[in-house]
């Protein structure tokens, strides 16, 4: 029940802004995290002052898994090649199919998409 409430949580403030004192329904979410939502350009030149420091910490959370994720790639094929030099056996028999790598994380300093 509390994992329900919490999706609920989630999913209702991705869909109202995040600017203070306003509840309008969000369209547009932050380019920098894509975390916050907000309706409008104004409402989001009104939080950024107190978003600015979420979106910059999510944003590089963001760009360190990335980084992460790459390298865990290059092992994964480095193991797959010892594995057919050592072993004769094909690349894929240590995964089954490579990770997906995640979506580029942009830093637009936090502007706006839709």
């Amino acid at each position: 029940m509390l994992a329900r409430g919490r999706g609920l949580l989630a999913a209702e403030l991705m869909t109202r802004c995040h600017a203070p004192n306003c509840n309008q329904p969000a369209t547009r979410k932050c380019a920098g995290c894509e975390v916050a939502y907000y309706c409008s350009p104004r409402c989001q030149r009104q939080d950024w002052p107190s978003h600015r420091r979420l979106c910059k910490m999510v944003t590089a959370l963001l760009e360190e898994f990335q980084r992460v994720w790459s390298a865990l790639g290059r092992m994964i094929d480095w193991m797959q090649d010892v594995n057919t030099v050592v072993y004769g056996r094909p690349k894929e028999s240590i995964a089954e199919a490579s990770p997906p790598a995640p979506a580029p994380a942009q830093t637009s300093g936090g502007q706006i998409t839709s």
